[in-house]
């Protein structure tokens, strides 16, 4: 089973990625900040025609040094620097030269498996079934939106789920090992290990690594506090033995923690002062934020947990219900099964995943951003597909056809809602525009290309590799801008990327600077620019 849910997950991720054909902004930033030190970028060269060896060279590993310390030193007010290193060292030994998505797309499709694997390892051990397990892991890493967005996504997020996902899995281990009084060391060099990484993969795994230390420690002091009550006749060995197990477990983690914040600090330095500046600024500003502004984001949340599993078929109010209906189903159905272990983790994945969801809500920039709660929101469907595998248990008992055929058809409904919410790609954000005509825009490769005004969170980088001479222009209308737009009108016809509002003043602009009337035909849209065909 596990072959072939590696398999299937590897076949699916290879027919998403091959679709992948723009790059939004963010993605633009990974290329620019593994790679863009070594030479300026096109768009902010304005005025000065550029070559398309010129444009994909910004993207690329070019030099002969592989700079890690320049990728830190780039990172410097921004992210934590791990998916960048990695970034630069596959483009610096597997794509020198390149611009390729596949530098991206690569280190998704290393860390995609190791994903899908731990997520059947775990559901397994927890539910001891392996089709149940299985179907956990299609419906909720292989055909799943949420799962595939943070596939296909040239950024950290596959990275960070993994990270995520393995932290959690070392709560259910010191569950375990806390319930028999036995701590293993493995279990703290597990816990050193993936902390270390998920804080130099981002900083939501700080606020995730947080919430999980303070709702585990919350879970071992209840704990004791239950072993206290139930023996308080009976001050016995194991009350002592729990009471110790508490204070050993807690130390270890305070110690854990220090050294991964050591760690952390000797390979990059910058963390203290990222917290302090950029997104953490925007943090704490929008902690202050009036008290009807945090009620919206908070209910942005749901309606984002409830949009990215139902789609928009489901009004959010009814999915949100829906979601954590079966959720407190299924730790009623622990609690009468008196599968303690159990419940108390999936109690503690859920107050985990909304305790940050709520975090980063509060903590939201005024653009509310989904890809921050991609993956909790993925934590949270996971597990509803576990709770709804055990009511299905509670359903029926025995293991009866009957049991099979509603499991059967039942998943095949959750797959076919999962398919409409992904809507052949169009419900992946990020993947590609179903608006723009790729084959179109490279029929006009041959021609000059111009892009009025500025480029800040434009979708349209990816295309700017396919004309052989392309020029940013200003929305000022400069000398310098009039000089380029004079070179492009020495060829019969030109192409022109603009914003629609800013359109009609640069039809005008165009026809001063050339000095002649023009003709405009509309070609297609790319992201938030319009493209045109201009003729003489």
């Amino acid at each position: 089973m596990g072959v072939f849910l590696l398999l299937a997950g590897l076949l699916v991720f290879l027919y998403w990625a091959a679709r992948k054909e723009i790059w939004f902004c963010d993605e633009i930033y990974t290329y620019e900040s593994a790679n863009g030190f070594e030479q300026t970028f096109p768009a902010k060269r304005t005025d000065v025609w550029t070559n398309r060896a010129e444009v994909i060279a910004a993207f690329a590993a070019d030099s002969d040094k592989l700079a890690l310390k320049e990728v830190s030193s780039n990172l410097y007010g921004d992210h934590v620097p791990l998916y960048f290193w990695i970034f630069r060292m596959l483009s610096f030994w597997g794509f020198r030269g390149s611009c390729s998505t596949w530098i991206g797309l690569g280190i998704n499709l290393f860390f995609y498996p190791f994903l899908l694997l731990s997520l059947y390892c775990f559901f397994f051990r927890l539910t001891g079934n392996i089709g149940g397990a299985g179907g956990i892991v299609v419906l909720g890493g292989i055909v799943c939106r949420l799962c595939l967005e943070q596939a296909t996504t040239l950024r950290m997020y596959m990275l960070l789920l993994w990270a995520e996902v393995l932290l959690l899995i070392v709560c259910f281990r010191l569950i375990d090992e806390v319930r028999s009084r036995k701590l293993r060391p493995s279990t703290w060099v597990f816990l050193f290990g993936i902390s270390v990484i998920g804080f130099l993969t981002h900083y939501d795994f700080w606020i995730f690594y947080a919430v999980s230390a303070g709702v585990f420690c919350l879970w071992l002091l209840g704990h004791v506090l239950w072993s206290m009550k139930c023996a308080r006749w009976q001050m016995g060995q194991k009350m002592r033995g729990d009471v110790s197990t508490l204070w050993h477990c807690a130390a270890v983690w305070i110690v854990n923690s220090a050294l991964v914040l050591v760690t952390v600090n000797a390979l990059f330095p910058y963390w203290k002062d990222n917290l302090r500046q950029g997104n953490g600024a925007l943090a704490r500003k929008a902690l202050s934020a009036p008290f009807g502004d945090v009620l919206y984001r908070l209910g942005w949340g749901y309606r984002s947990l409830s949009g990215s599993i139902f789609g928009e078929a489901v009004p959010p109010v009814i999915g949100v219900v829906l979601l954590f209906g079966v959720l407190v189903g299924g730790i009623f159905f622990l609690y009468r099964q008196k599968e303690n272990a159990k419940g108390a983790g999936l109690v503690i994945i859920c107050l985990i995943t909304q305790l940050y969801q709520w975090l980063i809500c509060l903590a939201m920039p005024s653009v509310a951003q989904e890809r921050y709660l991609w993956g909790s929101h993925t934590i949270v469907w996971c597990c509803v597909l576990w709770c709804a595998l055990m009511l299905l248990e509670l359903l029926f008992p025995d293991k009866t056809p009957l049991r099979t055929v509603t499991a059967v058809f039942l998943a095949c409904v959750v797959l076919v809602g999962e398919w409409r919410v992904i809507d052949d790609g169009r419900g992946i954000a990020y993947l590609y525009q179903p608006e723009k005509n790729k084959l179109l825009l490279q029929e006009h490769s041959g021609e000059p290309w111009l892009v009025y005004g500025a480029t800040d969170g434009v979708y349209c980088y990816y295309d700017w590799i396919i004309p052989e001479r392309i020029c940013f222009l200003t929305e000022h209308q400069t000398p310098e801008d009039v000089v380029a737009v004079q070179e492009a009108g020495e060829a019969d016809a030109f192409v022109l990327y603009v914003r629609e509002d800013l359109y009609p003043q640069a039809a005008d602009f165009l026809e001063q600077a050339m000095g002649e009337h023009i003709s405009v035909d509309y070609l297609t849209a790319s992201g938030n620019l319009k493209v045109y065909l201009v003729e003489r």
